[in-house]
């Protein structure tokens, strides 16, 4: 086993108070993650630095002015705009009459700070009163603002919350989640904006237990979500005198629930209980009894459910594909809304009205642009409202678009999704591999311009549809995560291999993944070091065994049932011992790797992506580089403007453009 420089210095003591001063960090890391920063920038100015060039094709991708179908209310209507080529959207009200009023314009908010993302724009029931949250600083403690008369913006003096919040009484007061120390989601507090008190009407006891807001289908009652990877309780409150938070069912360890409702019509549980992929009850009121409406369906999972007048919509994933069911208010189907591409990603939006009669669909594919639809709930009719534009032309025919499983080593069959270039038909080309594989969360087959500069440069895009996320169901999920969890490494490990000898690949293959994906990365590196020529892992999660054998970190609680629990469980230790990436790495031939990490992220530390490099880059066989760049200014999503993200997106392509080329 490899010796290691003591590396535990990484790790800032004050890293609490970092998350709200990047300024205070110790001047020896700072030092430390500013020559890795500058080995990054030395290894593009040494050979082909295809950064501005990516750059610019993927900006010319993108519409400079550009605008989003108006989403209606009760009263107005609201859409989002990007102006004059600007870096982030303003946002505006649409009266009947077409006068508007802009509610929020991001760039100006942004000025001046070195980091901004906008957590909600919300407002009361009637419309009038307007706030915003954002976070300033990348560590994801909001503040919470208010939008007066004249437009301007003023702090409600609200400054560790969650970025979701409710309007409450008319616009007099707030209901929001407060953040303590070790940035969880703790408190449900309500403010009184006349009367500048606060009250706590709801505290968590449970440290594993994450913290949400929601608003039901008719708006009139707000839900309070908790809960782990595993387990849920809702409690819900009337939105108009939010003073006391009820139950609806208490919690009960594995089962997941969440609910949705519309005054005078009905309640709605989604649940797990009794059955894996989820069934769907209905009762008149939240105290129940509740009946069931909807059957759980075997490799049918039921992702999410919207609420509205006469009609229930339902987010499905069947057969890694992603389906809506527009149901009648008994649990009949009325429509089944899917797309015939190989493979697609669709995503509805609840209407801001529960009256309307109209859901808000929106689909692509990773060939065809974003398309925007009203689909008419009573009698299924699609109407298109907008085609994603693509300034430098585009056409879907260009691209050959697959969908195929390949059997990995248990007998499992993996989906995969690929994308290739029609020129390339019948050619063996490099290809780009992306993997997540965790928290249940199935990789969307989405339209990608940035991924389009790869693939037109013949280098074929593929998604491993691996263990770990929900694509086939909630047993394709515990099938990897806690004692199961080597299943999504070994899912990615045989697919690739599978790929790189297959009719599509001339064996050149990089991979990427980010967060827990970046786990993916730190894991595959160590097993299966040859069958990559680079490695892009983002934000990577990859000190498994020190982040949760420490329970004063933000995360570490909620997840140990995604994870286990090494410090009171032994063989969930020993288990995670044998695949933590950074302590498994070794003295070996290692591809090239580029590791990112940002200085204010809560979730995944930056010292976390830190260790794993300095040890590579000590035990490293190869000529390969071993790289880790730090955004010294931003969190674990990186930067938030559009054109700023696509030089981080240009930064990871170069990266591996250089190794596949």
């Amino acid at each position: 086993m490899a010796i290691f420089e003591d590396d535990q210095w990484l790790r800032a003591e004050n890293w609490q108070d970092l998350l709200r001063d990047p300024s205070c960090l110790d001047e020896a890391i700072r030092e430390f993650l500013e020559n890795q920063n500058q080995q990054v920038e030395m290894f593009f100015s040494e050979g082909r630095d295809w950064r501005a060039e990516l750059y610019e094709d993927m900006k010319s991708r993108i519409v400079g002015d550009d605008s989003s179908v108006p989403l209606k209310s009760a009263r107005f209507q609201y859409q989002k705009r990007f102006q004059n080529g600007s870096e982030r959207v303003s946002h505006w009200r649409i009266q009947e009459d077409g006068e508007e009023l802009l509610l929020l314009d991001e760039n100006i908010e942004a000025t001046g700070r070195p980091f901004f993302r906008l957590g909600q724009l919300a407002w009361d029931r009637a419309e009038k009163q307007y706030f915003w949250s954002a976070d300033f600083h990348g560590s994801e403690f909001y503040e919470i603002m208010l939008r007066d008369a004249d437009g301007q913006s003023y702090s409600t003096g609200i400054c560790d919350a969650a970025p979701e919040f409710i309007v409450c009484g008319g616009g007099t007061s707030i209901l929001w989640v407060r953040l303590d120390e070790k940035h969880r989601p703790k408190e449900l507090v309500r403010s009184d904006l006349i009367g500048k008190t606060s009250e706590v009407i709801y505290r968590e006891p449970d440290d594993g237990y994450f913290m949400s807001l929601s608003l039901s289908g008719c708006g009139g009652i707000i839900f309070l979500h908790l809960g782990d990877h595993e387990t849920s309780e809702v409690r819900w409150l009337f939105r108009e005198n939010p003073e006391i938070a009820y139950l609806i069912k208490e919690r009960k360890e594995g089962v997941r629930y969440w609910v949705d409702c519309v005054a005078q019509e009905g309640w709605y549980l989604l649940h797990n209980e009794n059955h894996p992929d989820f069934s769907i009850d209905k009762s008149s009121g939240a105290e129940g009894p509740w009946e069931e409406i909807i059957a759980g369906v075997p490799n049918r999972t039921i992702r999410k459910m919207h609420a509205m007048a006469g009609t229930l919509c339902l987010e499905v994933m069947q057969d890694a594909l992603p389906q809506i069911l527009v149901m009648d208010t008994h649990g009949a189907v009325r429509h089944c809304l899917k797309h015939d591409e190989p493979a697609y990603d669709m995503d509805v939006e609840q209407p801001l009205d529960h009256q309307q009669s109209h859901l808000r669909l929106y689909v692509s594919s990773p060939r065809m642009p974003l398309s925007t639809f009203d689909v008419n709930v009573w009698d299924g009719t699609w109407a298109l409202r907008k085609t994603q534009e693509i300034p430098s032309g585009h056409c879907m025919e260009d691209y050959e678009l697959y969908r195929f499983d390949v059997v990995v080593r248990d007998g499992e069959k993996v989906p995969v999704t690929l994308i290739r270039h029609k020129q390339d038909k019948g050619k063996k080309i490099p290809l780009f591999l992306y993997g997540y594989g965790a928290y249940g969360m199935s990789m969307p087959a989405y339209f990608s311009t940035a991924r389009l500069a790869l693939v037109d440069r013949h280098i074929g895009y593929a998604i491993i549809h691996i263990r770990g996320g929900m694509e086939r169901g909630w047993d394709w999920y515990q099938q990897g995560k806690k004692s199961k969890k080597t299943n999504s490494f070994f899912d990615f490990i045989d697919v690739s291999k599978f790929l790189s000898q297959s009719e599509h690949c001339n064996g050149a293959v990089a991979a990427h993944g980010g967060s827990a994906g970046g786990m993916l990365m730190g894991a595959i590196c160590n097993m299966a070091p040859e069958i990559y020529r680079c490695v892009i892992a983002e934000v990577p999660f990859v000190d498994v065994l020190a982040t949760m054998s420490d329970p004063t970190l933000p995360l570490t609680p909620p997840e140990w049932p995604e994870w286990g629990n090494p410090i009171e469980d032994d063989e969930a230790r020993a288990f995670i011992t044998s695949y933590s990436p950074v302590d498994n790495v070794t003295s070996q031939k290692y591809p090239a790797i580029l590791a990112t990490a940002g200085l204010t992220d809560p979730r995944v530390t930056y010292w976390e992506p830190a260790r794993w490099v300095k040890r590579l880059q000590q035990v490293n066989q190869s000529v390969n580089p071993i790289l880790l760049h730090t955004d010294m200014d931003a969190g674990h999503a990186g930067k938030t403007g559009r054109y700023q993200r696509l030089e981080e997106v240009a930064q990871v392509y170069a990266f591996a453009l250089r190794f596949l080329s």
